[in-house]
């Protein structure tokens, strides 16, 4: 199986790469199960601060949990694979079939350019579900949105650099009312993230 990363150029602001879509694990909270409370931080949505009681999610349990602020003024929560070292996100989500209808991925960047933003591109290769995919700035907006189809190999590239990439089910976003300009709490991947680091040292 070829690796669904190939790297064009490698220059830190932006690095130009060509990534995948896939898995990674380690420990941390909140987490997505049924009853978990959202994720409060710094830049969340005032929606997310008072609500008091969340809905469940269809997600595999013990994964981080992002909230995305909605059109409407709610929130939406999406569980997410960390993808933060170069063979996660390599290996991706070639050869899954299915992910749960809450469940996606996101990628971070920091051990190849450390607090800078990057400017890397997504493709299909040997990856069999449709997706689509948002590009966040360092502050957590959504900055562009793109649908992805499955066993392609064109280049997904947003038209400036970012800071971390979210995967979900093709049309998530567009169900869920997340759009450009929309905000999300990272918090909860981005402690998994550092926990990951943290025991590899």
């Amino acid at each position: 199986m070829l690796s669904r990363i190939l790297r064009i150029a490698c220059f830190v602001l932006p690095a130009l790469l060509l990534a995948a879509c896939g898995g990674g694990a380690g420990t941390g909270s909140p987490e997505a199960t049924g009853s978990s409370t959202m994720p409060v931080a710094t830049g969340t949505p005032t929606a997310a601060a008072t609500l008091t009681a969340t809905p469940t999610i269809q997600a595999s349990p013990g994964l981080p949990v992002l909230s995305f602020s909605t059109a409407s003024g709610g929130v939406a929560r999406l569980a997410v694979e960390v993808e933060a070292n170069d063979a996660d996100r390599t290996r991706g989500l070639m050869g899954v079939t299915s992910l749960p209808a809450d469940q996606g991925q996101i990628f971070i960047f920091q051990d190849i350019a450390p607090n800078q933003d990057v400017q890397v591109g997504f493709w299909m290769q040997d990856t069999l579900v449709p997706l689509s995919i948002a590009f966040i700035s360092a502050d957590g907006h959504v900055q562009e949105i793109q649908d992805m189809q499955p066993e392609t190999t064109n280049t997904h590239l947003p038209q400036r650099p970012y800071r971390y990439a979210v995967e979900a089910n093709q049309g998530w976003y567009a169900r869920h009312g997340v759009a450009a300009g929309s905000t999300v709490d990272l918090s909860a991947a981005l402690a998994r993230s550092q926990t990951a680091v943290s025991l590899r040292s």
